[in-house]
């Protein structure tokens, strides 16, 4: 189940490396390395979410100037729970494995605290408040250009940032089951016409 309300202090630390494995890493506790020279987080997980599962992860609360590192592997940052001086735009996320076919899988809720308390939420690929306090279009997009690179390096053509809007290899496939089995049919029936056509000409007697 791993570990429950767990508290770390790394305020001033140099190199803080976290790694978490599993849905259920880490839960109620909070990790506070704000001040650190550079903070890595590894979250990992190999199972699928499901809508009963709930955001409870431990608080991370980490610098700021792009000394955040985030690594979420396959579902590891499904829910991810973040306080940093600026947001969203502190957490240099990268994406790691190739379960998630669209960012919603991968990150799908993402619970933000900036200075003074300030609150916001990056959910289904977008800033649940057009505030911009803690999260902005700017880094959401700087997080699907990054998942759209992962997701490619994968085998994936469309991108997944958004969901994407192309088919997939299933559906392309089926379209050229029923192009080919249309084809079938044309040719099938033209034959059966051309054949009873045929005995259908009265026949010519020579005296």
């Amino acid at each position: 189940a791993g570990c429950h309300a767990m508290m770390v202090n790394a305020i001033n630390a140099g190199n803080v490396g976290l790694h978490f494995y599993g849905k259920y890493a880490t839960r109620g506790g909070m990790f506070e390395a704000s001040h650190a020279k550079n903070l890595t987080v590894l979250q990992s997980a190999g199972d699928v979410y499901d809508t009963q599962d709930k955001n409870e992860l431990s608080l991370i609360y980490g610098p700021t100037g792009g000394l955040f590192s985030l690594e979420c592997r396959n579902y590891g940052c499904y829910f991810g729970n973040y306080k940093s001086d600026n947001g969203l735009s502190d957490i240099n996320a990268t994406f790691t494995g190739c379960n998630c076919t669209v960012l919603e899988d991968c990150a799908n809720t993402w619970d933000l605290t900036c200075p003074g308390n300030e609150t916001n939420s990056f959910i289904d690929g977008k800033c649940e408040s057009d505030s911009n306090n803690c999260c902005d279009t700017t880094s959401v997009t700087s997080i699907e250009d990054r998942f759209d690179t992962q997701l490619k390096s994968c085998g994936g053509d469309n991108g997944g940032g958004s969901g994407g809007d192309g088919l997939s290899g299933g559906a392309i496939a089926g379209i050229i089951i029923g192009i080919l089995i249309f084809i079938i049919i044309i040719a099938g029936g033209g034959y059966y016409y051309y054949k009873n056509k045929k005995c259908e000409e009265p026949l010519l007697v020579n005296d």
